[in-house]
């Protein structure tokens, strides 16, 4: 049979036709096509001509497409079918993505925000949870095999992408990889997998997303080198890198975090994804120059006081899980009456009655002895000026001050009693009346 390579309009299956090509390269091609049953867009992943007859590479395809399936996790590519074309192409249908890889994310920005770096790696970390639980070892985590999809709320969803040489339980019955072959991208790959170590387990997944999360965190790779051979005199240097040397808003915590994820013995290092990532989430939480770094306060509602907003108004600002737009319920809260207007209605009878009071003991006074034997003039009855309703202001809780007018005496050397306060013209207490709205 002659192989050809696969063109546009063909059809992979009689619901698969290919629309477009992505990319291509030594190992395969990827192309775009139409779901014509579906009617959506899929990606079809081809294995190259050159490597159909051989062994090794035909088994790293077929265990990409089983171990996607297998996974069964929202955070690894979907795949949909695979197969063998008529032309004898081995192929794969995935979903396909909208988005960005991680690796274009950073050529872009250089480093991430700590609180987003924790978000993506925690996000690796949960597929490779449900990997490793299933005994597959992804053995190639790196920025180009994640993937960041626009997510609805704003914040990226990841895909881990490429399990070609990942390792299954069954490969080594099958001896699909040999002691001393080192597979994968050296810059983040174990010392383990560096030197080929056939018996590769979880723990070297976990050392590369320790490399993946201090190239997120500073903008550069802890063990640089441009070949397999630099990179394993860099991981066995005796100076180990600190990633607040090269992002010194980082602090010490990171730093322990990192030599223990990137330890030399398997045995030190963390011993599960969930573990790894339990651990990066708290050192990061304690960074007191990073204020985003925070725990999560959304659906908290922060309340403005009415100092802030120049009135008496209080503004409730609700903050929606749906960043970064927020939705705005404003709500607008009545001012709570001055304590003071609760004593009102008892300070018109009170200064009636002190003024009937004075006008009864100014009659029943004594005569003096040093009076003229003449008949004293008619007493006369003090005029009371009508007492004015007091007014009260609603921006403070102080009553207004009372005057009372005092009737003169005809009898001077005799002293009028001065009344005692009432408690009613106690100055109240001073309030805001929104003590409480904290």
């Amino acid at each position: 049979m002659v192989l050809t390579a696969a063109v546009e309009g063909e059809h992979v299956t009689p619901s698969i036709r290919l629309s477009r090509l992505l990319g291509s390269g030594g190992m395969g091609s990827v192309w775009i096509a139409d779901h014509l049953t579906l009617h959506t867009q899929v990606v079809v992943k081809f294995l190259a001509a050159s490597l159909v007859h051989d062994e090794v590479s035909r088994g790293r395809f077929s265990r990409e497409a089983a171990a996607a399936s297998q996974v069964k996790s929202p955070h690894v590519v979907q795949t949909l079918d695979h197969g063998v074309t008529e032309s004898g192409l081995p192929f794969i249908v995935m979903e396909l993505l909208d988005g960005e890889s991680l690796s274009a994310r950073l050529l872009r920005e250089g480093k991430l925000e700590p609180p987003e770096a924790a978000r993506i790696i925690g996000q690796v970390c949960r597929a490779l949870t449900r990997a490793h639980e299933r005994g597959i070892v992804h053995r190639d985590i790196k920025p180009d095999n994640i993937f960041l999809c626009h997510g609805d709320d704003g914040e990226p969803f990841v895909k881990v992408l490429d399990f070609g040489i990942a390792k299954h339980p069954e490969q080594a019955e099958s001896g699909g990889t040999v002691t001393g072959q080192a597979i994968g991208t050296p810059a983040f790959m174990s010392p383990e997998q560096l030197v080929g170590a056939k018996d590769l387990d979880r723990r070297s997944d976990l050392w590369s997303v320790g490399v993946l999360t201090f190239l997120l965190l500073t903008g550069v790779r802890p063990f640089p080198g441009g070949n397999i051979g630099a990179v394993a005199l860099a991981v066995h240097s005796s100076n180990r890198p600190k990633p607040s040397a090269q992002n010194n808003a980082l602090p010490p915590a990171v730093d322990a975090w990192f030599e223990k994820a990137c330890a030399h013995e398997p045995e030190a290092r963390f011993q599960s994804a969930r573990e790894l990532f339990d651990a990066l989430n708290e050192a990061l939480a304690i960074t007191p120059t990073n204020p985003r770094a925070a725990p999560d306060r959304s659906g908290e509602v922060a309340v403005l006081r009415p100092s802030e907003l120049g009135d008496v108004t209080v503004s409730a600002l609700a903050k929606s899980n749906s960043p970064p737009a927020l939705k705005r319920d404003v709500t607008t809260l009545s001012p709570a009456p001055p304590r003071s207007r609760r004593y009102v209605w008892l300070v018109v009878p009170i200064v009636a009655l002190v003024a009937i009071l004075v006008l009864a003991m100014t009659r029943s006074s004594p005569q003096s002895p040093t009076a003229p034997a003449a008949s004293p003039p008619p007493l006369a009855v003090p005029s009371v000026a009508p007492v004015p309703s007091p007014t009260i202001s609603a921006a403070s809780s102080e009553t207004a001050p009372v005057a009372t007018a005092s009737a003169p005496s005809s009898h001077p050397t005799t002293k009028p009693k001065t009344p005692k306060p009432s408690a009613a013209q106690k100055p109240a207490s001073k309030g805001t009346g929104y003590d409480d709205i904290e």
